[in-house]
């Protein structure tokens, strides 16, 4: 199976104007892991809560991954933003995000830097891999107990992306058949509400 094609829009979203619109503020839609990672306008605010996930919650995002790859497509979960001028702040789905990104990172160090019998082959995946690790959000993060959790979990995905059964082809289901369905909203207050609802 033939991985699709990663172009991936200079621009990221279209503009809000563009997309669908519930009534008040809100808009919504579906994106591949791979179009949502390239997102330009992604943020991390400053309020969010520590990065709290362990490798128990990477192992069980992995697995269900892995259960799911004879799909079309798998839902992977749903991120609500808060639109503030240009940046889409992550109000919800933060810790989902920050694992992508570890994963990301994971891959390209292990399938495309590594060593070359477990490097990718497939041009296309891996100048979209190598695209994405270039265009995604950076989160830095002060907070010893996320420094910590980001650090545990990326050997754990490293360990993980580097087994036998991790094909290029479950790589292109994570990249291009793994979707994240996604709201913003322009309100700030809105955003929490329609986060805690």
């Amino acid at each position: 199976m033939s991985s699709p094609s990663c172009e991936l829009a200079p621009s990221g979203p279209a503009p809000v104007s563009d997309q669908p619109r519930l009534p008040g503020s809100l808009a919504k839609g579906v994106k591949t892991v791979a179009e949502f990672l390239a997102d330009p306008d992604l943020c991390i605010p400053d309020y969010q809560r520590p990065y709290k996930w362990t490798a128990r919650h990477i192992n069980q995002l992995f697995a269900d991954i892995n259960r799911h790859k004879d799909k079309n497509a798998y839902r992977l979960g749903t991120i609500v933003f808060h639109r503030e001028g240009k940046k889409r702040n992550i109000v919800d789905g933060q810790q989902r995000t920050i694992s992508l990104v570890l994963a990301i990172h994971a891959l390209v160090e292990t399938r495309i830097n590594g060593p070359q019998e477990t490097r990718i082959q497939n041009p296309e995946l891996a100048a979209c891999l190598e695209n994405l690790a270039n265009r995604m959000l950076n989160p830095g993060f002060n907070n010893r107990l996320s420094q910590s959790n980001i650090r545990n979990n990326y050997q754990a995905i490293r360990r993980i992306v580097s087994r036998p059964e991790v094909t290029e082809d479950s790589i292109a289901f994570l990249l291009h058949r793994c979707e994240i369905v996604w709201f913003e909203l322009q309100d700030i207050s809105e955003a929490f509400q329609f986060f805690e609802n």
